[in-house]
């Protein structure tokens, strides 16, 4: 038994790169289109895992733990090795950055899903992005995913004079040490005020319920 399926490629329209976090990686944000080209990847049913690359750019393309194929074939060899019970967790925003295909990872998933993270390609609130929720939700219905939704927005600080949520922001933090607060700052976020976190789960709120009836 096999499976191929095409990937096209994905090119970034804009990238922006903000300032590196405590653990030294780059939070990114990007706007993307795909292309006409790209790779095919075939699946077989083997009785151990291995990755294969041809093509004329094959030499180029890592083999090893970093390749996401590689590592979503793991993601779920893992989760049938060590229990009925243990499952695989998906975030559309991941998604959106690393896969060629949301909808496919989704349904290479299948019955391991688990649980699925809700933010938009921009890590606000569903509905303030470009990220399809109806067709999302509908393919998460397709594979008979009934689990939790569960709303993870890690909101951007826009700290210019042009941000669209100059009060996003809590000025008179309480209940929190210099040492965590600079933690999440130095994550690229800060304390969001109760408005603005209130304001963020009514849109997603309102943009996943009537998807989901």
């Amino acid at each position: 038994m096999s499976v191929r399926i095409f990937a096209p490629a994905k090119v970034n329209l804009t990238l922006k790169v903000a300032r590196p976090r405590a653990d030294g990686m780059h939070p990114l944000q990007s706007v993307v289109a795909f292309a006409d080209v790209g790779d095919f990847v075939e699946a077989k049913a083997a009785d151990s895992l291995s990755l294969t690359v041809t093509g004329d750019f094959a030499e180029q393309i890592g083999r090893g733990d970093d390749n996401l194929v590689l590592r979503a074939a793991q993601a779920l060899a893992l989760a049938d090795a060590v229990s009925p019970d243990c499952g695989v967790c998906l975030d559309a925003y991941h998604l959106n950055m690393e896969e060629a295909d949301i909808y496919d990872a989704i349904r290479l998933a299948g019955k391991r899903l688990f649980d699925f993270h809700i933010a938009d390609n921009n890590r606000f609130a569903a509905g303030l992005g470009h990220l399809d929720w109806p067709k999302i939700i509908g393919t998460l219905k397709e594979i008979g995913y009934d689990g939790a939704l569960t709303n993870e927005f890690v909101a951007p600080v826009d700290r210019t004079p042009a941000a669209p949520y100059p009060d996003m922001v809590e000025k008179n933090p309480v209940d929190i040490s210099p040492e965590q607060l600079k933690f999440i700052q130095d994550h690229g976020s800060s304390l969001l005020t109760e408005k603005f976190y209130a304001d963020q789960m009514r849109i997603t709120a309102e943009t996943i319920l009537p998807l989901i009836k």
